[in-house]
């Protein structure tokens, strides 16, 4: 029976000696149901054209290998911690035990393996909440539904025209920004928007006010391209940009 399904052992309904020994059974079956390491097509995403998948180019580094004690890497002078099975990711046990879920923790014992974590930390939280070619392609599909709206309509403003066309692509826009499991989260338990700390905030206006300023640069290109008058864009951009700026926005 999967071990995520029992109870777990409560350590108040047992004395010390047998809790241990019911918490150390518990964690193995843990770690089996859990952490079990199995080749997906993730594990080889990064792979050359014509390389076959196999276990030594696994991007987990999980190739069936197992070190019988802690030692200290000749070459690198790296520290290896003891592996004793070749397809159980690593994992803490007071950590699985309480989670129950999968879990990858890795040991930083060297100096290339601190700088590695740091890069990849940073590079992770500083990560784009919009790629270019999907920006790209929102833009063109508004403009694609504006020309549309506007083939039949030779009686609408110029004004109206540009104001569609920044609605229309502000929403492509925010309908392909990518939102975090936590952000969601916080919608649907009543947290707000806003992330609160001791001096300051950071709010989704921010970020559309980001959004903003990139779409303005776009659509003016957008209008000197098409010869469109410039100060109804810059207007519609600048009465957007006020409302954000706004203490009430913000």
């Amino acid at each position: 029976m999967d071990a995520r399904l029992e109870k777990p052992p409560q350590v108040a309904e047992m004395d010390d000696e047998l809790f241990a020994r019911q918490f150390e059974d518990f964690v193995h079956r843990l770690a089996v149901e859990c952490n079990w390491h199995e080749h997906t097509p993730m594990c080889f995403k990064h792979l050359s054209n014509g390389e076959q998948p196999s276990d030594s180019n696994c991007r987990m580094r999980i190739d069936g290998t197992v070190c019988m004690q802690t030692m200290l890497d000749p070459e690198t002078e790296a520290i290896c911690l003891r592996r004793l099975h070749p397809w159980i990711n690593n994992y803490n046990d007071v950590v699985l035990f309480l989670m129950q879920c999968n879990m990858d923790i890795k040991f930083i014992g060297s100096g290339s393996a601190a700088k590695a974590l740091t890069y990849y930390i940073s590079d992770y939280i500083t990560k784009n909440e919009l790629k270019v070619h999907v920006g790209l392609q929102a833009i063109q599909a508004a403009m694609e539904s504006h020309r549309k709206h506007f083939a039949d309509d030779p009686t609408s403003s110029e004004s109206t025209r540009e104001r569609n066309l920044l609605m229309k692509t502000v929403n492509a826009m925010m309908g392909r920004r990518e939102v975090s499991h936590q952000q969601v989260m916080s919608y649907l338990v009543g947290g707000g928007t806003t992330m609160q700390v001791t001096s300051f905030a950071l709010s989704d206006s921010m970020s559309s006010l980001t959004l903003l300023l990139s779409m303005s640069a776009i659509l003016i290109l957008i209008a000197v391209a098409r010869n469109t008058d410039l100060p109804i864009v810059l207007k519609i951009c600048m009465a957007k940009l006020v409302w954000l700026l706004s203490p009430k926005a913000l």
